[in-house]
């Protein structure tokens, strides 16, 4: 499946932990780029897939930019 260039996806990662699926599965590594939307289950075991970050988000960076610009200005 080819990604569109506009398209914004995020990673999504399976954190549960201990075996699944009535012993079935032994441990869930399940991660997968989803375009964005509400947050999906595991397609393997049913759980709530967590947003991995791909960095700083956009509030991070001006936050940080703003913090940086008063820090000069108190000098």
């Amino acid at each position: 499946m080819k990604k569109k260039v506009n398209e914004i996806t995020t990673l999504y990662k399976c954190r549960s932990e201990g075996s699944r699926n009535n012993g079935l599965l032994k441990s869930c590594d399940f991660q997968f780029e989803f375009v964005d939307g509400f947050p999906p289950n595991c397609p393997l075991c049913g759980q709530k897939l967590h947003v991995i970050s791909k960095g700083r988000s956009v509030s991070e960076l001006m936050r940080f930019g703003y913090n940086l610009h008063t820090k000069k200005e108190d000098k």
